[in-house]
């Protein structure tokens, strides 16, 4: 029931580390996934049961840590660790000549693995700072996004 998803999320939330930055009072260096999964059970034709499922994944991303911007450099290079390996599953997928994802370097390209490629549809939503001081960074996350939305999927 959504009350049991807004339940189980408010849970995760309360579980994630928070710390402040330069950058941000309520920083979140770690990446948080949040996956639904709706089953269906309908008669088909000849009287047999027919399974549909579908899943979505909710992902919240960490900014790109650059190392003489980081309070912590050690939280840094983890939440860069998990950008990296997302980002080569994208550029591998967008590549379409890649014999190899990479889905098993990171945990959260795991748990991804099936909403990325295969028939599944991805939207990025990414959000970036209209500041001088994240100039870089936004570019990243535009690039980021970019090579995202060159992945082609089977329908």
């Amino acid at each position: 029931s959504a009350a049991q998803m807004e339940q189980a999320m408010e849970a995760g939330i309360q579980s994630r580390v928070v710390m402040s930055t330069r950058a941000s009072r309520d920083s979140r260096s770690d990446c948080c996934v949040f996956s639904i999964t709706i089953e269906t059970k309908v008669m088909g034709a000849d009287q047999q049961p027919q399974f549909r499922a579908g899943k979505l994944h909710l992902v919240v991303l960490p900014g790109s840590e650059r190392r003489d911007k980081a309070d912590d450099v050690h939280r840094g290079f983890s939440a860069n660790l998990q950008l990296a390996s997302l980002g080569n599953c994208i550029s591998a997928l967008a590549d379409g000549r890649s014999r190899h994802i990479p889905y098993r370097n990171s945990q959260v390209t795991r748990l991804l693995s099936d909403a990325l490629g295969g028939t599944a549809r991805t939207c990025m939503i990414a959000t970036v700072a209209p500041t001088d001081r994240s100039y870089d960074e936004t570019i990243s996350t535009l690039r980021f996004a970019n090579r995202a939305k060159k992945i082609t999927n089977v329908r």
